[in-house]
C-alpha cells in the first residue's frame, strides 16, 4: 500500500463513515489490488524425471532437458539434482539435503 488510509473523526457521522468506506475502497482498487495481481510469478522450471540419480555432473542423456530435476533419497544419501546450462553445456548440479536439524 502506498497511501495511508484516511482517519475517521472521533465521533463520525454516517456521512463520514460512508465517505471513509468510499475512500478506502478507492485506494484499495487503485493501489492494493494492482500491486497484488502484478506480483511476479515464480515457478520451478523443468520437470521431475524418473531416472537413476546422475553419477556425475556430465551424466546427461539425450532425453534430459535443462531444468529437469531428480530426487535421490536412499539410505543416508539425500540429494536433489538439477540440470543447468553451464555456458552451453548441460550439467547436473547437486544439493545435499540435510534431514537432521
Amino acid at each position: 500500500m502506498k497511501s495511508d488510509y484516511p482517519v475517521l473523526p472521533v465521533q463520525p457521522t454516517l456521512d463520514d463513515v460512508i465517505q471513509w468506506v468510499q475512500d478506502v475502497t478507492r485506494l484499495r482498487q487503485l493501489e492494493d489490488l494492482p500491486d497484488f495481481t502484478n506480483l511476479p510469478n515464480v515457478f520451478i522450471r523443468g520437470r521431475r524425471i524418473e531416472r537413476v540419480a546422475p553419477t556425475s555432473h556430465s551424466d546427461v542423456v539425450a532425453t534430459d532437458v535443462e531444468g529437469d530435476f531428480v530426487y535421490n533419497f536412499d539410505g543416508s544419501n539425500h540429494n536433489l539434482y538439477i540440470l543447468v546450462n553451464d555456458s552451453g553445456t548441460l550439467k547436473w548440479g547437486r544439493f545435499n539435503i540435510n534431514v537432521s536439524w
